[in-house]
């Protein structure tokens, strides 16, 4: 079956963050791929929403405004915030 349209785009901007965590990564353990892809893909949302809106690039340059990544773990409810430069 066809996944839905909104889970088919969201795959499309996954992908391919995952696939090149796998060919700089592809030695690591399972379990570190996942927390490299999941960091990945952080840091590409941020990168997509840094450059897909003239406003939103021109406050973070001006400083009065900051785009800053994390990882929500449900299991646990802890947030990790993460270090990602834009």
């Amino acid at each position: 079956a066809d996944a839905p349209v909104n889970v088919s785009k969201l795959m499309a901007f996954i992908s391919p963050v995952v696939e090149k965590v796998r060919s700089q990564h592809g030695e690591a353990a399972r379990d570190e791929l996942l927390t490299r892809s999941i960091e990945a893909n952080v840091a590409n949302s941020m990168r997509r929403l840094f450059d897909g809106s003239e406003e939103i690039r021109k406050r973070v340059n001006a400083g009065s405004l900051k785009i800053i990544g994390a990882v929500y773990h449900i299991a646990g409810g802890q947030i990790d915030w993460l270090d990602i430069k834009l």
